[in-house]
C-alpha cells in the first residue's frame, strides 16, 4: 500500500496505471507457495485414531491452529512402548519408529502449510484493504475511471479463484472482495441502495456481464457445500450481477388494495447462462435453499425469486416442480412454523428471516397463472391455514416482528388469487376458509388502535387484509352451494368483519394536505388504499341486482353510526383533497420539464431525496436527481388521483344503490327486492326514515357537489384513470330525488 500511496496520493488516481499496480500486488501474493498436503501411507497406525490424537494435540497460535510435535511424540511414544510390553520383533519395533518418523515429519510439513497459508491470506487481506479503502473511500475525482478499474479487478479475482489457481484456499476471503467490487460497479450506473439507473452513466462493454455471471455461476458450482460462506458471498455477488443486466418494472397486482412491487425482469442473455449450465446450477440453488445455512438459504431463495420471474418459458419451474423441490418448500413451512415458535421467544430473528425469503419466492411464483395453479395443486392455502404463529401476537415492542410474520402470508395469497382470476372455486373456497382459521388475527389487524397509534406497517398489514377481504366478499357467490359449512362460517365471519371495517371509516381520514415527505406519502397512499377497499367491499357486501342488502342506514341528520351521511361526508371530502392532488399532480408535472427554472436550493432539496449525497455532485447531475425525484412524487400523485377516482365512482354507487333501495323498494315493502320482504326492522322504521331521506336528500347531495363529482371524473388529469359511468350514475341519483 505505501507504493501505491507515494505513487498516486499526490493527485487523480489513474486507472491503468492503477489497475497494473494492484493486478502486481496481487500475483506476488498469488505467487506465494504454500505446498500441498500428502496423506501418509501407514501400515500400524488407523488414520482416524491418528487423526483425532493429531487434534487433541493442537494448540492456538496467533489464531491459527497447530499442532505440538512434542507433545504429539511423546504420544505416539507412549501407544510404541505399550506395545513393546507384548514382546514385538525388533524388526517390526523398528518399522513402527520409521512410521512415527513419518508421522511427525508429516505434522512438521502440516504445520509449515498452515504458517504459509495465513502468511499468503493475511497477504490477500492487506491487498483486499487497499482495495476496499481506494473505492469506497476516494471520490470520483480521485478515481476518475472507476470503472474500469473495477471490471479488472473483479476479472483477475475471479479467474484466480478457480479449482487448482492461487487463490482456490482462499475463497472465502476473496469471494468477499468480490461482492464489495461487484457491487461498486453496480453502483458506477446506478444510485446507491436503490434500483435507480444513472442517466448518461457508462454501459458496461456488451458481453461482459454474461462473462461475470458465467464466472460466477462456475465459482459457486466448483465451492463446496461446507463453504457456506463463501457460498453466501458468491450468491450477494451473482445477485447484484443480476440486477445490473435486468430492467427496473413495476408489477401492480391487479387487486383493489394491494401495495405495487418492483421487481427485476433479468435480461434473456443473462438467463441464456444460467441455463447453460443445465440441472447442476439447479440443484445447486435448491439444495442450498432446502439445507443451506441461514444467509446462504436467503440469499438462493432471492436468486430463485429473479431468475423465477425472468424464465417465462416456466423452465426453471417445471424443474422445480417435477424434482419435488417446491412441494419440499411448501410442506416445510410446517418446520418453519415450528423454529419461528422457538426462534421468537429466544430472541433469534434468523428463522424469521428465513420464512420471509421462502414466501417472498413464492409469492413470485404466484404472480403467474402456471406458478399460482402449481402452488394451489401442492397444497400452499393449507399449509398457510395451518401457521399458528400468527395466533400468537407479540407485546408491543415486537409489532414489527408481527408485521414480518403477516405480510408475507397475506400478500402470497392475494398474488395467488390475482393469477388465478375471479372464477376459480377451489381457491377462493381455500381461501374463505384461511380468513375463518385466521378470523381473530384478521379481526385484531382491524381493531388494533386508533388512526394516530397505527405505524405504517400496521397500515400495510390493514391494507393487505383489506384488500383480500375485499376481493372475497366480491367473489363469494362463486363458492359451491354444496359447501354449506363453509358458506355458513365464512357468513358468521364476515358479518364480524363488515361491522370493524365499515367503523374504520369514521376513524380512518382521508390524506389532507399535499406533502413531498417520503414517509407520509408512501402513508397517505396506503390509508386512501385503505379506504378505498374497504368503500368496494361495501359495494359488493350490496350484493346483486336481484337481492339488495343495505349496509348504511338512511339517517341523514347524525354524524354517528353508519349511515349514507357517512357516504355522503366521504365524498365531499374526497372531492376536496382529489382537487389539491389534482393541481398538485399538474405543477409536478410542469417542475420537471422546466427543472433548470428551479433555485438551486429547491434542486438540492429535491436532489437529497434521491442522492443523499447530492450536495457534492454537479449542478448537471443535481438538476437530473431533482427531475428524477419530482417525476417520482408526479407518479405516486397520478396513483392517489386513480384511487381517489376509483373511489368516488364508488360511494356514488352506493349512494345510488341506497337511494333506490329506500326510496323506490321500501315504498312496497311487501313485494321486497326479488320477491324477498323487507326485514321487520327496517319495517317498522320505515315511514318516518323514507320521509326523512325523500325531504333531506337534496339539501346533501346538492347540484353543485354533483356537478363536482361530474366535472372530476371526466377530467382526464391523471394518465391511469378510465372512462367511467360516474355520469350515469349521477342522472340516476338526480332522478330519484325528483321523483
Amino acid at each position: 500500500s505505501s507504493g501505491i500511496n507515494a505513487e498516486y496520493g499526490q493527485g487523480p488516481f489513474h486507472a491503468l496505471e492503477g489497475s497494473r499496480k494492484l493486478l502486481s500486488l496481487l500475483e506476488s501474493v498469488c505467487r506465494m507457495e504454500v505446498g500441498t498436503y500428502v496423506p501418509l501411507e501407514l501400515n500400524y497406525f488407523d488414520s482416524d485414531k491418528l487423526e483425532m490424537l493429531i487434534k487433541q494435540h493442537q494448540y492456538k497460535e496467533g489464531g491459527l491452529s497447530l499442532v505440538n510435535v512434542v507433545t504429539l511424540h511423546k504420544a505416539l511414544q507412549t501407544e510404541l512402548n505399550m506395545v513393546a510390553n507384548n514382546n514385538i520383533p525388533i524388526a517390526q519395533k523398528n518399522e513402527i519408529n520409521e512410521e512415527i518418523k513419518s508421522i511427525l515429519n508429516n505434522t512438521v510439513e502440516r504445520n509449515a502449510i498452515r504458517r504459509k497459508i495465513s502468511l499468503k491470506r493475511k497477504g490477500f487481506d492487506a491487498w483486499r484493504q487497499v482495495v476496499e479503502v481506494m473505492i469506497v473511500g476516494c471520490s470520483n475525482e480521485l478515481v476518475p475511471s472507476r470503472q474500469t478499474l473495477l471490471v479488472e479487478l473483479t476479472q483477475a479475482i475471479l479467474a484466480r479463484s478457480r479449482d487448482g489457481q492461487p487463490l482456490s484456499g482462499l475463497l472465502s476471503s476473496a469471494s468477499g472482495c468480490v461482492v464489495l467490487l461487484i457491487q461498486q460497479l453496480r453502483y458506477t450506473s446506478q444510485i446507491p441502495n436503490t434500483d435507480i439507473v444513472l442517466e448518461g452513466a457508462d454501459p458496461l462493454p456488451p458481453g461482459l456481464l454474461q462473462t461475470m455471471t458465467r464466472n460466477l455461476v462456475e465459482a459457486i458450482i466448483q465451492c463446496g457445500g461446507n463453504m457456506q460462506q463463501a457460498r453466501a458471498h458468491l450468491y450477494a455477488a451473482l445477485l447484484h450481477c443480476l440486477k445490473m443486466s435486468s430492467s427496473n418494472d413495476t408489477n401492480d397486482i391487479k387487486l383493489s388494495g394491494a401495495i405495487a412491487q418492483g421487481y427485476h425482469i433479468v435480461d434473456s442473455d443473462s438467463l441464456a447462462v444460467l441455463c447453460s449450465y443445465g440441472d447442476i446450477f439447479i440443484e445447486s440453488l435448491c439444495k442450498d435453499a432446502s439445507k443451506g445455512h441461514g444467509v446462504t438459504k436467503i440469499l438462493a431463495f432471492s436468486l430463485l425469486s429473479i431468475i423465477l420471474g425472468a424464465d417465462t418459458y416456466q423452465n426453471w419451474l417445471k424443474h422445480l416442480n417435477s424434482k419435488g423441490y417446491l412441494k419440499h418448500f411448501i410442506e416445510s413451512i410446517n418446520t418453519d412454523n415450528q423454529n419461528l415458535l422457538v426462534g421468537l421467544s429466544s430472541d433469534n430473528i434468523k428463522p424469521l428471516f428465513i420464512y420471509e425469503a421462502k414466501l417472498a419466492f413464492l409469492a413470485q411464483i404466484a404472480q403467474t397463472e402456471a406458478g399460482a395453479t402449481t402452488l394451489l395443486e401442492a397444497g400452499i392455502v393449507p399449509r398457510l391455514s395451518e401457521l399458528t404463529i400468527l395466533h400468537q401476537l407479540p407485546i408491543s415492542s415486537e409489532l414489527y416482528k408481527q408485521h414480518l410474520l403477516v405480510q408475507p402470508v397475506f400478500t402470497l395469497l392475494t398474488s395467488l388469487l390475482t393469477s388465478l382470476g375471479s372464477r376459480h372455486v377451489v381457491a377462493n373456497q381455500q381461501a374463505s376458509h384461511l380468513v375463518c382459521v385466521h378470523s381473530e388475527l384478521i379481526s385484531s389487524i382491524v381493531k388494533s388502535g386508533s388512526g394516530e397509534e397505527r405505524t405504517k406497517h400496521d397500515y400495510q398489514d390493514l391494507c393487505v387484509v383489506t384488500s383480500l377481504l375485499a376481493w372475497l366478499r366480491a367473489h363469494q357467490h362463486d363458492l359451491d352451494e354444496e359447501d354449506v359449512a363453509v358458506s355458513i362460517q365464512l357468513q358468521s365471519t364476515g358479518t364480524q368483519l363488515q361491522r370493524h371495517l365499515i367503523s374504520l371509516l369514521h376513524s380512518l381520514q382521508l390524506p389532507g394536505k399535499c406533502t413531498t415527505a417520503d414517509t407520509d406519502l408512501e402513508v397517505q397512499t396506503i390509508k386512501l388504499q385503505i379506504i378505498t377497499n374497504i368503500v368496494s367491499y361495501c359495494v359488493s357486501a350490496m350484493g346483486t341486482s336481484n337481492v339488495i342488502h343495505a349496509v348504511f342506514s338512511p339517517e341523514l341528520g347524525t354524524k354517528k353510526g353508519n349511515n349514507l351521511n357517512l357516504l355522503i361526508g366521504m365524498l365531499q371530502k374526497a372531492l376536496e383533497a382529489s382537487s389539491q392532488h389534482s393541481d398538485a399532480y399538474s405543477q409536478l408535472i410542469h417542475k420537471a420539464m422546466h427543472v433548470n427554472q428551479l433555485s438551486t436550493e429547491e434542486q438540492r432539496e429535491l436532489a437529497s431525496c434521491v442522492a443523499p449525497d447530492a450536495d457534492k455532485c454537479s449542478a448537471v447531475q443535481r438538476a437530473k436527481y431533482a427531475e428524477l425525484r419530482l417525476e417520482q412524487l408526479a407518479e405516486t400523485k397520478d396513483r392517489q388521483l386513480a384511487l381517489y377516482t376509483q373511489l368516488i365512482e364508488n360511494l356514488i354507487y352506493l349512494l345510488w344503490r341506497h337511494v333506490q333501495y329506500y326510496t323506490v323498494y321500501c315504498k312496497d315493502p311487501t313485494e321486497g327486492i326479488g320477491g324477498e320482504p323487507l326485514p321487520k326492522k327496517l319495517l317498522s322504521a320505515n315511514n318516518d326514515y323514507i320521509k326523512n331521506l325523500t325531504r333531506e336528500l337534496p339539501l346533501h347531495l346538492t347540484d353543485p357537489l354533483l356537478k363536482k363529482v361530474v366535472d372530476f371524473c371526466s377530467n382526464k388529469t391523471s394518465s391511469s384513470m378510465t372512462s367511467s359511468f360516474t355520469s350515469a350514475l349521477v342522472r340516476r341519483v338526480r332522478k330519484l330525488m325528483t321523483a
